[in-house]
C-alpha cells in the first residue's frame, strides 16, 4: 500500500498478481483491490497518503521476508509438534501392533476350538485363553482411544 507498510497474506506470485490488479484499477479510475488477509476497508484508508516513489520498493522487501518467516516459523512449530508427538505415535503403534498379534493369536484359538477332536481339558483352555485375550484387547482399545484423543488434541491447539 502507498505511504506504509502491511502484512501480506501470500507469497511473491500472489504480490505480484495484487500488484498487477491494484495497477489495473487505478488505469481504470477504481478503487484498489483489498490486500489479501485484511478487511476490506483498510487498504482505501491507508491508500489516501500520497504515494512516495520509494514507497514500492519498500513494500516489496517486507512481504517476502515476512513470507519466508512465516513459512520457517510454520515449519518450527511442524517440528515441534512432531517432536511432542512422536511419543504418542510411538504408543499407538506399539498398541496396533500388539492388537494384530492378538487378533491372530484369537484366530488361532479359535481355529483350535473349530477341530472335532478337542478334548474337553482343551476347550477350557482356550475359552481362557479367549476370556484373556478379550480382556487385553479391551484394555488396548481403550489407551489406543486415549492416545488417538491426546494427539488429536495436541495437533489442535498447535494448529
Amino acid at each position: 500500500t502507498r505511504g506504509g507498510v502491511l502484512p501480506f497474506d501470500g507469497d511473491l506470485d500472489d504480490y505480484q498478481k495484487w500488484l498487477l490488479e491494484v495497477s489495473r484499477a487505478n488505469a481504470r479510475g477504481q478503487p484498489a483491490p483489498a490486500l489479501p488477509g485484511t478487511a476490506v476497508a483498510a487498504p482505501p484508508a491507508v491508500a489516501k497518503p500520497a504515494a512516495k516513489p520509494s514507497a514500492k520498493p519498500a513494500a516489496a522487501s517486507p512481504p517476502a521476508t515476512s513470507s519466508r518467516d512465516d513459512r520457517k516459523t510454520k515449519s518450527q512449530a511442524r517440528s515441534k509438534l512432531a517432536d511432542q508427538t512422536r511419543p504418542l505415535r510411538n504408543q499407538l503403534l506399539q498398541v496396533d501392533q500388539r492388537l494384530a498379534k492378538l487378533a491372530a493369536e484369537q484366530a488361532s484359538i479359535e481355529a483350535t476350538l473349530a477341530a472335532p477332536t478337542l478334548a474337553p481339558a482343551g476347550i477350557a483352555d482356550a475359552g481362557r485363553q479367549l476370556a484373556h485375550i478379550a480382556a487385553e484387547v479391551a484394555m488396548l482399545e481403550e489407551r489406543w482411544l486415549e492416545l488417538q484423543t491426546a494427539l488429536e488434541s495436541m495437533q489442535t491447539e498447535a494448529g
